[in-house]
């Protein structure tokens, strides 16, 4: 999985000293990844149209998170951010508190700078809240995925980060002050106190890049049934790498942005379908085989049996 300085590295402008803070997050979000073992397959939760496109076009869609359904996805973050470092600098001087201001609006910065792109997919199949969201008046599908896949960044037109949303509230305040821990130490181990405002500025911004690092992975515990796992770049490191293309939703025109594999085979990691909840399970799982063979697909397919009501 690549380094999430390779996703925005390119935007940093030469800093007049060395990165103290540089790589702060990385050993919380390394132990992270180490913990929370996943599943070996993973679930991505889409409307008919969603699937023909990823299915024909061999193409998975990655969505501004700023344009989710869900209003709090970045803001999330920052709110948690905010609260844990007010919460860290309960004890410390009034010159301290003053600069945690400005770490607190540099985070809420840095996090719209590096606007998330995500693909959305959950640990589990025929999950009945994503049958719900998915499935407004049409058939929604669940289309399974190789996990092993998508460690390997060099098989995909971009790399991505991919992680287990992080929802429970406590947890997500103490990741938080323990990076504000190491933050706080390695800005005590600072010997030059002469620096200007600009060196001063790059310093707190960089500190906001490493608490960025962190709460990409939360999200509101109010979703925790999602049970969430995502694949992430960002809007700057696309810039150069992929171009986005538009689609319609219920916040009318979006970006969206392709990602596919490199080489000859262009088909995507899918091990089965599943369609959702429909009156017309069994005649609408033969159409789906047959379209999923039509584009290379000879995968396992099934229906959903949970009783929706439309």
């Amino acid at each position: 999985m690549p380094d999430a300085d390779k996703l925005r590295s390119e935007q940093l402008p030469n800093a007049p000293h060395p990165r103290v803070f540089a790589d702060a997050a990385g050993p919380i979000l390394s132990r992270l990844d180490r913990e929370l073992a996943g599943p070996s397959s993973l679930f991505h939760y889409t409307s008919a149209a969603g699937l023909l496109g990823i299915v024909s076009e061999h193409k998975l869609r990655f969505s501004n998170a700023l344009f989710l359904n869900d209003g709090s996805e970045t803001a999330h973050g920052v709110y948690m951010a905010a609260h844990a470092i007010d919460i860290f600098m309960a004890d410390k001087s009034d010159d301290e508190k003053v600069l945690s201001n400005s770490l607190k609006e540099a985070i809420a910065n840095a996090m719209y700078a590096y606007q998330p792109v995500v693909f959305c997919m959950s640990e589990e199949n025929n999950l009945f809240n994503q049958w719900r969201d998915y499935g407004n008046d049409v058939t929604p599908y669940a289309i399974e995925f190789d996990r092993s896949v998508f460690y390997f960044n060099n098989t995909f037109n971009f790399e991505a980060l991919l992680f287990k949303v992080i929802y429970d509230r406590h947890q997500q305040i103490a990741l938080l002050l323990e990076l504000a821990t190491e933050i706080y130490n390695r800005a005590s181990g600072i010997e030059d106190t002469s620096l200007d405002d600009n060196a001063k500025g790059i310093l707190v911004r960089d500190a906001a890049e490493e608490f960025v690092r962190l709460i990409w992975r939360f999200k509101n515990q109010a979703f925790q049934s999602e049970r969430e796992w995502r694949l992430m770049s960002t809007t700057t490191y696309l810039e150069s790498r992929a171009l986005p293309q538009f689609r319609t939703s219920s916040l009318g025109v979006v970006p969206y942005w392709e990602r596919s594999v490199q080489g000859t085979d262009k088909r995507l990691p899918i091990k089965s379908v599943t369609v959702g909840p429909t009156p017309y399970g069994a005649a609408s799982n033969l159409a789906l085989g047959a379209f999923l063979k039509h584009h290379g697909y000879d995968v396992r397919t099934e229906y959903s049996t949970i009783p929706i009501r439309r």
